[in-house]
């Protein structure tokens, strides 16, 4: 009798164990563990068969990266410990060629979560094909020979390389540029250097390859000197015309070559420029007569303006107290009466404008001459540009006395 009271009471209890159990779980569950919703912000993207597209020659652009926004739903004990790595969202490259395209994103289910939404839901992805091109090499000097040394042109191997990237980039770059220190070099020299890819702004272009790797480069290293430059004339002008000057453009020239004919140079001689029978200022290009190993460091182009006048005469009148007594012995004087040497002068027309008797030498040469009253040559000398051509009259008559005579008070007033 007991013993039935007692499975009867034990089976109450575990009964309302197994409730109470139930009623626990539900409240853990639905209460204390709720399902929940959450949003997983910035959860990466990841870029599926990305390294087939180098097969289809094709390169993707941008972006580089991608993030996507997750909302999830499930247990509060499972949702809220997720972080953005956990979630795996992707898109899928494969088949696309060069342009640009919307791909559809794909993010993966979870087991203890479930994806309610995302955003975006498509990303923009940009490709390019693949392209090769031939640049030339050019070489950029980088610091200063040895003073008065110059480097000249360089050799480089080779001269065009090939760059490979997208067409977009590729399509941009017009050059490769070679720097090579020459800081302190005074001999000729050669170098093995990388070098970058350049736009027309000489601005550097990355995101392509290039091939081969690096260049050589070589050149020689000369002694330099500026030099005056002189025009050599050959032929004579056409009757009644003069020249006027010779103008060289540049009047200097930097030659470089071997160091000891270098050093010992003061000037360049032009080959002869030919004159004969010009009437007319005249420019014209002239060759520079250089000697075996020497040549410009800056080209030898030279222009020679050549300027010619009609000649013109003009008489000026000269008092005859501007001739000069020249040569008298010693313990002599002498003089002259007053008058006028008419003087007959032929020049240019830019000199005859601004002649005066300033320009005029006239003088008696007196060496040798005793006391006494002499008719005497006049000599004359133009201190600029053309000559005399008359001197009226052209004898002056001079007294020459002993110093410890006595000159009359007239002839004192006349000297």
């Amino acid at each position: 009798m007991n013993d039935g009271v007692n499975n009867q009471k034990r089976t109450v209890y575990l009964i309302v164990s197994i409730f109470l159990a139930i009623v626990i779980w539900f409240y853990m569950m639905i209460i204390v563990n709720p399902i929940v919703r959450t949003t997983i912000v910035n959860v990466p993207v990841s870029f599926l068969n990305e390294e087939l597209l180098a097969n289809e020659q094709v390169m993707l652009m941008e972006p580089s990266s991608a993030m996507i926004d997750v909302e999830v739903s499930g247990r509060q004990s499972d949702v809220y410990g997720l972080k953005a790595e956990d979630l795996m969202a992707s898109v899928d490259l494969k088949g696309y060629g060069s342009g640009g395209y919307q791909i559809p994103v794909e993010v993966a289910k979870g087991s203890t979560f479930a994806i309610q939404n995302y955003s975006p839901k498509t990303i923009y992805f940009v490709l390019d094909s693949v392209i090769e091109k031939q640049v030339p090499v050019t070489v950029e000097f980088q610091g200063t020979p040895i003073a008065q040394y110059r480097v000249l042109q360089p050799v480089i191997e080779p001269e065009m390389v090939t760059i490979e990237g997208p067409s977009k980039i590729v399509a941009t770059v017009r050059r490769a540029v070679a720097r090579v220190d020459v800081d302190g070099k005074q001999k000729d020299f050669q170098s093995v250097v990388t070098y970058s890819v350049v736009d027309e702004a000489g601005i550097e272009i990355l995101g392509v390859s290039h091939a081969p790797s690096t260049v050589r480069v070589s050149a020689g290293v000369e002694l330099t000197k500026e030099v005056q430059i002189e025009a050599i004339l050959s032929g004579t002008l056409l009757e009644g015309y003069a020249l006027s000057g010779v103008q060289l453009i540049p009047d200097t020239i930097l030659i470089q070559g071997d160091a000891a004919k270098v050093s010992l140079m003061e000037r360049v001689e032009t080959m002869p420029i030919d004159i004969d029978l010009l009437s007319q200022t005249t420019e014209r290009e002239v060759k520079l007569s250089l000697p075996d190993g020497i040549h410009p460091a800056n080209g030898d182009r030279v222009v020679a303006r050549v300027e010619i006048e009609p000649l013109e005469e003009s008489v000026i009148e000269v008092p005859s107290e501007r001739v000069e007594f020249y040569q008298v012995d010693e313990g002599m004087r002498a003089f002259t009466n007053p008058h006028t040497i008419a003087v007959t002068i032929q020049a240019p027309q830019s000199v005859i404008q601004d002649l005066d008797q300033r320009d005029l030498r006239l003088y008696v040469n007196l060496q040798g001459f005793a006391p006494g009253v002499y008719k005497v040559p006049i000599e004359g000398v133009l201190l600029v540009d053309g000559e005399i051509i008359s001197l009226l009259p052209n004898e002056m008559e001079v007294v020459v006395i002993d110093e410890a005579q006595e000159v009359p008070v007239e002839d004192e007033n006349q000297e």
